[in-house]
């Protein structure tokens, strides 16, 4: 791949994965999400030292996570507290006294969905604002001729 062509859309999916690895490293952080916290700082620093292109594609890939987490919840309301019985008959029940509603997470889903539009429309919107460089080689050659 050459050089002018490498941050094409390597760039962009090195930053989505590396704010994916961070979104995902903050959703998690009670569990795993200190290994991919770590994981996504060590990938920082090759991003940052190779000037790869695409940075708001971080903002995205932040926001993805949070939004699968918060769309299970619309779609998905579970029980948040109850109290589970067991009958004469040796069967046990589970009685749900506190729905957690999916209206709760309606919120939460709208502020993540729009970081991550937000995010790939400022990307989208940097890289049409940014001319390629055969496009400036092209021009460089029109004036000089």
């Amino acid at each position: 791949m050459s050089s002018a062509n490498r941050g094409h859309w390597q760039g962009p999916l090195l930053w989505f994965l590396w704010g994916a690895l961070m979104g995902f490293g903050l959703l998690g952080i009670l569990s795993i999400g200190i290994v991919l916290l770590l994981v996504g700082l060590g990938l920082l620093v090759p991003l940052l030292r190779g000037g790869f292109p695409g940075r708001w594609m971080a903002l995205a890939g932040a926001a993805l996570p949070w939004t699968v987490f918060a769309l299970a919840g619309v779609v998905n309301p579970n029980c948040a507290s109850g109290s589970a019985t067991i009958t004469p008959s040796g069967e046990e029940r589970f009685t749900c006294e506190v729905m957690s509603s999916s209206t709760e997470f309606v919120p939460y889903l709208l502020v993540s969905a729009g970081v991550m539009a937000s995010g790939l429309f400022l990307f989208f919107r940097s890289r049409r604002r940014t001319p390629t460089i055969q496009n400036q080689r092209g021009q460089d050659s029109a004036t000089s001729s």
